[in-house]
């Protein structure tokens, strides 16, 4: 039997971590008086000089660090309202929705940078129950076809 390998997680370089610390010692004067007492808390908590890292409950250096925030802060156990995640994360309204959008066409396996394939699913979307019926028909005619 072969000796496994460790899983071993890639470490914060000490310019990364003074990034971090910089960054959302900025981001917190940004917002202040800008968040509830409940957002603030768990902003406080999130971005404490020690968490930054790789780990569960650590935030990642860079841009990665503020989509944890985000995500932290608007999930179902903590669930802080939207908007101040946003504030909180120093992330924007257009970048959550451009990753949203991304998300979606993944979890229905389209590639969301194939302008043809999102197209494509965008338009059979749309189709009522009696044109879906016909595109089905239409598309095992043509694999019926191809076998012969």
């Amino acid at each position: 039997m072969a000796a496994q390998t460790p899983i071993v997680s890639p470490t914060v370089t000490p310019e990364e971590k003074r990034q971090f610390i910089s960054f959302w010692a900025q981001q917190s004067q940004a917002i202040e008086g800008r968040l509830s007492t409940r957002t603030k808390y768990w902003f406080g908590i999130y971005t404490a000089p020690g968490n930054v890292g790789y780990e569960m409950g650590q935030l990642r250096p860079g841009k990665p660090g503020q989509w944890d925030l985000y995500g932290w802060l608007t999930d179902m156990e903590i669930d802080c309202d939207k908007g101040e995640a946003l504030l909180a994360s120093g992330l924007t309204a257009a970048e959550v929705a451009t990753e949203e959008r991304r998300a979606y066409y993944e979890q229905h396996c389209i590639n969301p940078d194939n302008a043809a394939e999102v197209a494509d699913f965008e338009r059979r979307q749309k189709l009522t129950p009696a044109e879906l019926d016909r595109e089905i028909l239409d598309l095992e005619e043509l694999l019926a076809g191809m076998g012969s």
